[in-house]
């Protein structure tokens, strides 16, 4: 049976990727999974994969491409869009 806190990360997980997936790109959503995965530690691929429906080949491709620096800058402009629309909405 699992815990509380391992239930409670997941459904955070599954909360960020509901509010996020509509403007993620095929790349920006293998990276946005890779990152939540290395998050979660220990089974998060497969925690994320279960949760989002992403699946496994594509989290491990993003945490290939996190080792290269490039894809830095798109974590930055993801972000940065994301600190966009949030401040469109709540000027709605």
């Amino acid at each position: 049976m699992m815990d509380n806190n391992k239930l409670s990360s997941e459904n955070i997980i599954k909360e960020k990727y509901n509010k996020i997936s509509f403007c993620l790109t095929e790349r920006s959503r293998r990276i946005w999974s890779a990152i939540e995965a290395a998050q979660y530690g220990y089974g998060g691929i497969s925690v994320v994969s279960r949760v989002t429906g992403i699946n496994r080949k594509t989290i491990k491709t993003g945490i290939k491409e996190l080792a290269n620096s490039k894809v830095i800058v798109i974590v930055i402009v993801i972000v940065m869009n994301m600190n966009m629309m949030r401040k469109k909405i709540l000027i709605q």
